[in-house]
């Protein structure tokens, strides 16, 4: 008997154990097929992920919801949810629920992972494994239990793999998965996916054999079959509990044919409202990633076909005013991801400082050095601080000796490195800003500037531009950036330009493709200029109205001669209009593509002194022959 009931209890384990074997390599299967269609490795994924790594952004009782991010590679994200997730990470707890989703923004594939409960246990733990892990089957459920329903992600991830309700859009903010190229509201129906073109689906459906039965394009577009959530909630609003607000949900088997209509019942919600310029349904990370260089740019939010940027490409309505169709932003913000978007630098701050910065960022550090300034401007006195990856600042660190007496400020961050780090518990920083005074220290209340992370190439209200090959470290940070402000389409405007040196008007050659000269004021039919504006950018082109031909540099060389050429699309016929500080009718003209200025030739140096060249030439804050007057 003893024997008999040994090799039952032998026999069961076995089963249990060929069992447990049996949903661990369907596990391991799915977690193959996720490896292969998404693009990634096993050691992208962490062993482990703790939920409270992530953010708490529902501190409701007894909700306490953790949201978290990690970067799997330029291509695949990885999002992670932990429902009722009490007390801290000091104090571990257990979640209600937790869920993971890997997804490749760039051909939708997307794989979706449910925590495991343990038998008569309500809760599992905060600690979660790694897909990819040998243990992961001790973690997450199988994905057919999924697809049987233990978690029917569909229901409720309609419209793209995150649901951007009011509570979590900061932090989706924050990571850079707002508007990232998925599809966030529909731009083809689901009638055209299956009708028109079969083979085309959206940017956002499950894979693997589990999910079979599943409708890919389902994962996407709201049907006619499902019930419950799947009928209409979580595009961006609030769910349907919420009968006041039941009208902002698109009804079963709703196709956004209208969009504009759908946001603007949204706004006249007030649940999350996507046309005010500081809601966080703005903020967008459209870069192409992998390619060196790292841009976001109105331009490709005007362009963007698989996302919906509100009151950018429609014609919308914010506080009683209309932008239309062609408006141009204000003011930008960025951040980095990882970054809180309570911490984004703008434009128009960063660009505030009287000075001209030898560098601002957090790679660096900060730097002023009068040579760099133009005449009668000296550096002021800065101090800088970090921001810690926990989310607060250092103290200020101020290198005051250097700036006495109206000196260069270094304030690089190679001199306080250590001392940083030490701030922040001995962990990087992850942004930086100055503080200026602008009377004395115990004077006014100071001026604060959150700076960049990188070196940029370019920032300006329409973008900015980080290249890989300008960072020390060999990488630009991922930027989000949101748009602000609503204002006119730049018009093009005709004038003649006059250099602050010789007071000589430019004037094209009579020959179609000759230099561009100098001379003084003849009435020449020659002298007058089309400032046109290069849509959505802040760049210029300069086209003589006589000719017809337009301002181009004929090589980046120094000194490089300055000519009128046939229109074309090249850089080297773009210019950036640069304000001179403090003499307000006076502007440079820097080229696009070379980054030199437009310079007059110096009289003194000339053959023709009634005819000046124009030449292609770095920057001196000192020669006037590099600034202009728009007459």
């Amino acid at each position: 008997m003893r024997f008999r009931m040994l090799t039952l209890v032998a026999t069961g384990a076995l089963a249990l154990a060929t069992m447990r074997a049996e949903a661990q390599t369907e596990l391991q299967t799915y977690v193959g097929q996720c490896k292969t269609s998404l693009g990634f490795k096993d050691a992208d994924i962490p062993p482990t992920i703790d939920c409270y790594d992530g953010v708490l952004f529902d501190v409701s009782d007894p909700e306490h919801d953790y949201v978290g991010y990690r970067k799997v590679n330029d291509q695949v994200d990885l999002t992670f949810a932990c429902r009722w997730a009490g007390g801290s990470k000091a104090a571990r707890s257990t979640a209600v629920s937790v869920e993971l989703m890997l997804h490749n923004r760039q051909n939708g594939n997307t794989c979706v992972f449910s925590g495991k409960r343990a038998p008569g246990s309500p809760t599992l733990s905060t600690l979660m494994i790694g897909p990819t892990s040998p243990t992961a089957g001790s973690f997450w459920v199988q994905p057919s239990e999924i697809n049987n329903g233990s978690a029917r992600c569909v229901g409720c991830h309609v419209s793209g793999p995150y649901i951007s309700t009011p509570l979590v859009a900061p932090v989706l903010a924050k990571y850079g998965l707002l508007n990232n190229g998925h599809d966030t509201l529909s731009n083809m129906t689901f009638d055209d996916l299956n009708a028109s073109n079969p083979n085309v689906h959206a940017k956002y459906h499950f894979i693997g054999a589990a999910f079979a039965n599943w409708d890919r394009d389902r994962n996407t577009y709201i049907g006619t079959s499902d019930s419950g959530c799947s009928q209409g909630c979580h595009l961006i609003g609030t769910s349907p509990a919420n009968t006041t607000q039941s009208f902002v949900i698109a009804p079963a088997g709703t196709v956004l044919a209208n969009p504009t209509v759908y946001l603007q019942k949204i706004w006249d919600a007030g649940v999350m409202p996507p046309y005010n310029y500081d809601s966080h349904y703005r903020w967008m990370n459209l870069d192409t990633a992998g390619d060196g260089s790292e841009q976001e740019n109105f331009a490709n939010a005007m362009n963007a076909t698989t996302t919906l940027v509100p009151n950018i490409a429609l014609p919308v309505q914010f506080d009683g005013n209309w932008c239309p169709t062609g408006n141009v932003p204000q003011d930008m913000e960025a951040h980095a991801v990882g970054v809180d978007v309570e911490n984004a630098f703008t434009f128009s701050s960063v660009t505030w400082f009287a000075e001209k910065l030898r560098s601002f960022n957090l790679k660096d550090g900060l730097v002023c050095l009068n040579s760099d300034q133009d005449p009668g401007v000296t550096c002021r006195d800065f101090d800088v601080s970090y921001l810690c990856p926990s989310g607060n600042w250092t103290n200020t660190f101020w290198n005051h000796t250097v700036n006495s007496g109206g000196g260069d400020d270094h304030e690089e961050r190679s001199f306080s490195n250590n001392a940083i780090l030490a701030a922040c518990g001995g962990r990087q920083p992850v942004g930086i800003r100055a503080r200026i005074f602008l009377a004395t220290r115990s004077g006014p209340s100071p001026q604060i500037i959150v700076g960049p992370n990188d070196r940029l190439a370019r920032l300006s209200q329409y973008g900015l531009t980080c290249n890989n090959s300008d960072q020390p470290d060999g990488q630009c940070s991922n930027y989000v950036v949101r748009f602000q402000g609503c204002g006119a389409k730049p018009v093009t405007e005709n004038h003649r330009l006059s250099d602050v040196f010789t007071g000589k008007f430019l004037t094209a050659s009579s020959s179609t493709s000759g230099a561009a000269v100098k001379n003084t004021a003849s009435g020449s039919t020659r002298q007058t200029w089309a400032i046109e504006h290069v849509k959505n950018t802040e760049y210029v082109r300069l086209k003589n109205t006589t000719t017809g031909t337009y301002l181009n540099v004929t090589s980046s060389a120094e000194q490089a001669t300055v000519v009128t050429s046939t229109s074309s699309t090249a850089t080297s016929q773009m210019w950036i209009v640069e304000p001179v500080v403090y003499a307000p009718f006076d502007f440079r003209f820097r080229n696009l593509s070379t980054g030199k200025y437009l310079t007059s030739q110096d009289p003194a140096l000339a053959s023709d002194k009634a005819n000046l060249a124009v030449y292609s030439q770095g920057k001196n804050p000192s020669w006037t022959s590099q600034r202009w007057v728009i007459n």
